[in-house]
């Protein structure tokens, strides 16, 4: 009976000691588990930056390029308007394979690059393909429609351009028309800008616009 009461004690010391290092290993494990889902969750909100961060990989607008029936005629209209030729390329095409999604299995193709000859830099590709040609899927010539470009040119005098391009032949939609701007100028009054519209050779719209400026 004695023995028994002096072995009980060292029973419960020994439970005690275990059942403190079991609860000190449970702590541990569960600060590494925390410090574990932490670390994961910094360095997947590292690895996945927010919208704002993304940096686009577009550098600029190279240029637009539209698709034409003759392109020595529709050089020597833009060239009218005031467009400068800056290099381009006449190639055999393998229409097989291509990923250009032409409409016709053309097997030659050219290309004019004509620049504004402005600061700003705005270049037009006029495109040319043959044998064969592709067809004009629009369903109107008439009027632009989704899908259709259309090509706004900044003048600084509608009225004198007008009369300029069609000394030279030009053919316009309707003459310079008056617009009244949201702006105002210091009178309070809204300011006044010009427009109007040419067809060229293929049938894409252009818009000749003049900028707001205040009633003389």
């Amino acid at each position: 009976m004695r023995k028994r009461l002096t072995t009980y004690p060292n029973l419960r010391c020994r439970f005690g000691y275990l059942t403190a290092v079991l609860l000190a290993v449970a702590a541990f494990n569960t600060s590494v588990a925390i410090e574990d889902v932490a670390h994961a969750e910094e360095v997947a909100g590292k690895a996945a930056p927010q919208p704002d961060e993304i940096k686009a990989p577009i550098l600029r607008l190279l240029r637009t390029a539209i698709i034409v029936k003759d392109l020595d005629k529709s050089r020597a209209y833009y060239e009218t308007l005031g467009f400068k030729a800056e290099g381009g390329f006449d190639n055999s095409r393998n229409p097989a394979g291509n990923p250009f999604p032409l409409s016709s299995p053309s097997t030659r193709s050219r290309l004019l690059i004509l620049s504004d000859g402005a600061l700003s830099g705005a270049r037009i590709g006029l495109v040319e393909f043959s044998g064969p040609s592709p067809t004009d899927n629009r369903l109107s010539l008439a009027h632009v429609a989704i899908g259709n470009p259309v090509f706004v040119l900044d003048v600084a005098d509608a009225d004198a351009l007008y009369r300029s391009l069609r000394a030279r032949g030009v053919d316009f939609i309707e003459p310079p028309q008056v617009y009244l701007s949201k702006q105002l100028d210091e009178d309070g009054k809204p300011m006044r800008g010009k427009v109007f519209h040419a067809w060229d050779p293929d049938g894409y719209l252009i818009e000749f616009l003049q900028a707001p400026s205040k009633f003389k």
